[in-house]
């Protein structure tokens, strides 16, 4: 038995443990610059304020865009799910449209819920 190796189920955790801190720590300097020091930054995430059902659409709402919400490619936002009052959730596509997100699918009238990945 060896002391100083972790064991071998460990070994490919061992990265991600170690991303995850650096994230935190980065996240930690943020929120100190921004908080404690009153620095300007817009430097967060966009993070997630509120949501609200408007026709057969759902509407989300973000603070902290920066410059505004854009995707990658350019093209409507394709890895939400919506779901009706039965809760079974489907394919849905989101549009960004100024500091929000419309997430829709043609085959839910009602939404009830959206969800994201």
């Amino acid at each position: 038995m060896e002391v100083d190796s972790p064991p071998e189920k460990f070994l490919h955790q061992l990265p991600e443990t170690q991303m995850l801190r650096t994230l935190m720590n980065v996240v930690i300097l943020f929120s100190a610059l921004t908080e404690v020091y009153s620095q300007d930054l817009e430097c967060r995430f966009p993070l997630y304020k509120s949501s609200e059902v408007k026709d057969s659409t759902i509407i989300i709402h973000f603070e902290h865009v920066g410059e505004g919400l854009t995707s990658i490619d350019g093209e409507p936002l394709k890895e939400f799910t919506i779901c009706g009052q039965d809760q079974y959730f489907i394919p849905a596509v989101g549009e960004i449209v100024g500091n929000t997100v419309v997430v829709s699918n043609s085959k839910v009238n009602a939404p009830a819920a959206v969800r994201y990945g």
